[in-house]
């Protein structure tokens, strides 16, 4: 938030960041050794990479259909209901943590249906647990 001082009885107001401004601010938190990566470690840290890049592939693979439609992003906001700006900044990546509703709608609006997936960890053989019936 900032406060003009020069103006007596001034509010704060949220500061309103250009596009860029917000993609590089998001850039330098998720960037290794950025604020994220001090927070999770290193383990954390790279299993949040995965999973980003895996988010990325989709959204450029979204991003691939409605270009082949010849779809433009004004079609494609009347189709879902979302602005042309959260649809902007999905397509760039800018939006660094997009919901679940986003992608859903962009994906509908473009023919296409997301699923979401379960990979189950590699199988190793029984380990007792603190729910395992040892009778």
């Amino acid at each position: 938030m900032t406060i003009d001082a020069l103006t007596p009885g001034a509010r704060p107001t949220a500061r309103r960041y250009t596009p860029a401004e917000r993609f590089e601010i998001e850039r330098q938190t998720f960037a290794p050794g950025g604020v994220i990566h001090q927070q999770l470690g290193d383990r954390r840290f790279a299993e949040l990479t995965v999973d980003r890049a895996t988010l990325h592939a989709a959204v450029r693979q979204l991003v691939a259909v409605r270009q082949a439609a010849g779809l433009t992003l004004e079609q494609v906001a009347e189709r879902s209901g979302v602005p042309v700006g959260r649809l902007e900044h999905l397509e760039a990546m800018a939006a660094m943590n997009p919901d679940w509703l986003l992608i859903a709608g962009y994906a509908r609006a473009v023919g296409c249906a997301v699923a979401l997936g379960v990979s189950p960890p590699e199988w190793r053989g029984p380990s007792p647990g603190p729910h395992s019936d040892s009778r």
